[in-house]
């Protein structure tokens, strides 16, 4: 074993010592001479200690073990044929390990995983580790291996990949690697596959255009032999065109031609089949045009257009009207996107899906648009949007406050447990961020609590559940015992068959026998059931002032059935094929009947605060309505119109970029017949869709969009309505990634109106970037710009990167070996230089330092209690003392007399000296004098 110092150099750290002692002696004058030796001792060797610690003092002992790490890639650019051979060159070289050897195997694509941490011999088998192949990061693979070394024996490092990096800069790792003595072998992986290859390299339009325009639509196909295929253009996620191609080896281009036939944003998406293509991820690629035009709104209705009155008033106001129903809302945030405001008139939300209401949320939020709900009798709370994503960006709150006038409830639940409803639902193919497997009857136990938790605690409920016999789950209790409903819940377990008959019959037996203003059955059932007289039973329970909904669930149910029991029973029938609406349903349905959210009756409106929606209207004005949907403004929202009883009627508040609305009343033939016909009503609802869609300024933003290791960068340049640049915004952005993901971003002058920016590109697939801002002339309204992500470079068929792996070898002192040619004795063989393996011993020589740094601080400000300074002197005082033997008669008396003979011979010569200095002889006097006193 060797002592070695590392940084030697810091040993000339020693010469401050001299000037610590001189500095030391200077200042310590005062201090008892014991406190002086021990201070300067301790600061001496706390500055020894120091010294040595950062001058790298190692131990040194020899060790001829190998460790080697297998960095192997596994990105989609290397083949299987390549990975098979690299996975063989692995186990060969393995062979060659000695006993004291180890080797361990990090894969990588665009992260790495350590799939073998570094141990003796091993048998390499199928690959456990799961990586984004869509990259490569090699930089990040040989960082994750340097760090998963031992501390001692030769280290080195065998990198398997063909040196295509898509993110990440592997030179960097590399000199890492050389700091640390880690030699980097390099094994260029082949992928060059045989046979042929297309892919689509891109796809170009213009970046805007003018309605009504043609333009040409361009697309790059590259090919390596050549050959025969089709292509698709899609527009919009539609087909637009389709051509038999003739390919011909390296770039072929084609034009398409197309018109600007609507406003706003489009996606065109090019697609190419070709015979014996090897990489279908290749094969399509993406572009967005904006096509300049007037705004659009589009107006979402039901069943059928109600309120044709509507969409002529706002025509009459010069704004462009669409209208659909709502099975026609589009499902991309791309298709909301066209539209400036959506507007919905008295739209269920139980028919929309939650991925759909997600994408209005983001619409408005992410994107700047505007949206307007209209009420009626399926809108707001009473059409199912109660804790949705929709209830979430308007500015109302649907589930109102119980008030005193409302009655006492009792509600019993009537559950199908028969063995359909043990039927397992994916709820990870519906939500992104629910991953878990349920049942049927797992999703109404869910939805049974959850109209529970929205009753008020006085208010009773019971749960009953029925197969072919029925059992009481819950029986009738106070809904305020949640925790005891929810253990008694858990217990409910499917089984047997299906009699809805027995179910409502024992129902309305105990509902019949319990005192409350107001009772309700909901029953729900996902099959058929035995044929019964029904009508009887139900027209029985009505004469009892019950009333019954019921719920529908799945193909397999008796639709018919079901909607004449809640006819009979004066409820509501509901049916659904997804058995993930049923809470929404049970929440609606519960909150219609305890909240009673529906009024309707005559009123006027009264104005409670002016905003530009109202500009023009006075108290007054306003015609007399016949109903309305309860709810209850936000904290942060804008009441502009309440009904006499002070209930919001019109309420609007600005939601992320966009703006959003609520009418609690509606605008066509039941409520709001009497504004049809009032002649400001087209004026009004122009100024309340102005307001709402998305606002547009006179600057203009231009942006490029730039896509490099998995980083966008935007490049904006804005300018007014002269064309001038405008400077000192504070502007900003909002990312909506391909998952839907969110992500805000800030972007920096860089020159003069030019801003900069970037976001992460994590995926392939449609980026939306909403820009806007603020700056000394005013607010940059938000716009929604569009860029496409193709696919990534490792389906490009690049050839190996010969010249990045030739470079990380010769920085680490590697070398660059064959595939083909395994040299596993070379790579677990050490040279002599390489056996001694050095462990630097700093940290215990700091911690001593340390501790006498404290110890220093202690012998200069500890200062002990008299007491036992006193005691010390005494104790020191005593062993100074020395006993001394007795001494005889004559002894005394000839030390008396010599002590005399002393006294003469100091007085004469006292006496000689005063008489030569009466002055000195005056001060001796003064002397004796004192001393006498004393």
């Amino acid at each position: 074993m060797n002592i070695k110092l590392l940084y030697p150099y810091y040993l000339a750290l020693l010469l401050v010592l001299p000037l610590l002692v001189w500095l030391f002696r200077t200042a310590s004058a005062n201090l008892p001479r014991w406190r002086k030796i021990l201070l300067l001792s301790v600061r001496t060797l706390v500055i020894l200690l120091l010294v040595l610690g950062v001058s790298g003092l190692s131990l040194s002992r020899s060790s001829r073990a190998v460790h080697v790490l297998f960095v192997l890639d596994l990105s989609a650019s290397i083949d299987e044929q390549s990975r098979a051979q690299a996975m063989r060159y692995i186990r060969q070289s393995m062979q060659a390990m000695k006993p004291e050897d180890t080797a361990g195997l990090v894969v990588f694509g665009a992260d790495p995983s350590l799939e073998v941490s570094p141990q003796p011999y091993w048998h390499l088998g199928d690959i456990r580790s799961t990586v984004n192949a869509e990259g490569t990061n090699i930089a990040k693979a040989l960082r994750l291996a340097l760090a998963s070394f031992p501390g001692s024996g030769k280290r080195r490092i065998v990198l398997l990949t063909d040196g295509n990096e898509t993110s990440g800069k592997a030179t960097e790792a590399a000199v890492m690697a050389k700091s640390l003595g880690v030699e980097i072998t390099v094994v260029p992986l082949s992928t060059l596959r045989k046979g042929n290859e297309v892919r689509l390299e891109r796809i170009q339009v213009p970046e805007k255009v003018r309605q009504l325009e043609r333009y040409e639509v361009k697309v790059v196909v590259w090919s390596r032999q050549k050959s025969e295929g089709k292509l698709v253009l899609l527009k919009n996620g539609y087909f637009l065109e389709e051509e038999t191609v003739q390919l011909q080896p390296g770039k072929n281009r084609f034009t398409f031609l197309d018109v600007a036939s609507e406003e706003g944003l489009q996606t065109y998406e090019a697609v190419i089949n070709a015979a014996e293509d090897q990489i279908a991820e290749n094969n399509r690629s993406a572009a967005f045009t904006e096509v300049l035009g007037r705004s659009k709104v589009l107006l979402v209705y039901q069943d059928r257009l109600e309120s044709p009155q509507l969409v002529q008033a706002l025509q009459t106001q010069g704004i462009l009207v669409e209208a659909r129903p709502w099975t026609e809302l589009p499902d991309t945030l791309h298709g909301l996107l066209a539209y400036d405001a959506i507007l919905f008139d008295n739209v269920s939300g139980l028919g929309l899906s939650l991925a759909k209401m997600e994408l209005l949320e983001r619409y408005v939020r992410d994107g700047g648009g505007g949206f307007l709900m209209l009420g009626g009798d399926q809108s707001f709370g009473a059409g199912g949007y109660y804790q949705t994503p929709v209830e979430a960006l308007l500015p109302v709150n649907m589930d109102i406050p119980s008030r005193m006038t409302v009655p006492s409830l009792c509600m019993v639940l009537v559950i199908d447990k028969s063995d359909s409803m043990g039927g397992y639902v994916d709820e990870a193919s519906r939500f992104a961020s629910r991953d878990r497997v349920t049942t049927k009857l797992e999703v109404a136990k869910m939805a049974s609590f959850a109209a529970i938790k929205l009753l008020n605690p006085f208010d009773r409920v019971g749960l009953l559940a029925f197969n072919t016999d029925y059992q009481w789950v819950v029986p009738i209790t106070e809904a305020g015992k949640r925790e005891e409903i929810a253990y008694k819940l858990s217990s409910l377990k499917p089984g047997g068959g299906t009699d809805l008959y027995k179910g409502l019959q024992e129902g309305f037996r105990e509902l019949s026998q319990v005192r409350a203003m107001k009772k309700h059955l909901i029953a729900l059932s996902d099959g058929l059931t035995q044929k019964m007289d029904f009508q009887s039973l139900i027209e029985r329970i009505a004469q009892h002032k019950i009333t019954v909904s019921t719920v529908a669930l799945g193909e397999d149910a008796d639709r018919k059935l079901m909607e004449n029991i809640a006819r009979w029973g004066g409820g509501r029938s509901y049916y659904t094929s997804d058995p993930m609406n049923v809470p929404r349903i049970f929440t609606t349905e519960t909150v219609l009947v305890s909240r009673g959210l529906v009024e309707e009756r005559e009123f006027r409106p009264q104005m409670a605060m002016k905003n530009s929606i109202l500009r023009g209207f006075e108290e007054g004005d306003f015609p007399p309505l016949y109903g309305y949907v309860l709810a209850y403004a936000k904290p942060t929202a804008e009441t502009l119109l309440v009904t006499d009883k002070g209930d919001p009627l019109l309420v609007a508040w600005r939601y992320g970029l966009g703006r959003a609305v609520a009418f609690t009343s509606d605008l066509k033939g039941r409520w709001g017949k009497s504004w049809l016909q009032w002649t400001e009503f087209p004026r009004l609802i122009g100024q309340l869709v102005r307001w709402t869609q998305r606002q547009s300024s006179p600057e203009t933003v231009q942006p490029t969009f730039q896509i490099a290791e998995e980083r966008g960068t935007i490049t904006a340049d804005v300018l007014n309505a002269q064309q001038e640049f405008l400077n000192y915004l504070h502007l900003q952005g909002t990312v909506v990634l391909p998952d839907r993901q969110r992500e805000e971003i800030t972007l920096s002058q860089i020159a003069p109106g030019r801003y900069q920016g970037t976001f992460s590109v994590p995926m392939r697939g449609e980026y939306y970037v909403t820009l806007f801002g603020e700056g000394p002339q005013g607010a940059i309204e938000p716009k929604t710009f569009g860029v496409a992500v193709p696919y990534s470079s490792e389906y490009l068929w690049l050839e190996p990167n010969y010249a990045l792996l030739n470079k990380i070898a010769a920085l680490t002192g590697g070398e660059v070996a064959a595939l083909n040619a395994p040299r596993g004795k070379a790579l677990f063989t050490a040279t002599t230089e390489d056996l001694a393996a050095y462990r630097e011993i700093w940290f215990p020589f700091v911690l001593a330092a340390l501790l006498l740094f404290f110890f220093d601080i202690v012998l200069r400000k500890l200062v002990l209690p008299e007491q036992l300074t006193q005691r010390l002197r005494d104790w020191k005082s005593q062993r100074q003392v020395q006993p001394q033997p007795a001494l005889s008669y004559e002894e005394l008396n000839a030390m008396l007399q010599e002590q005399g003979k002393s006294r003469e011979r100091r007085e004469r010569a006292q006496r000689q000296m005063w008489e030569r200095d009466p002055t000195n002889a005056a001060r001796f006097y003064v002397a004796r004098m004192k001393e006498g006193r004393r």
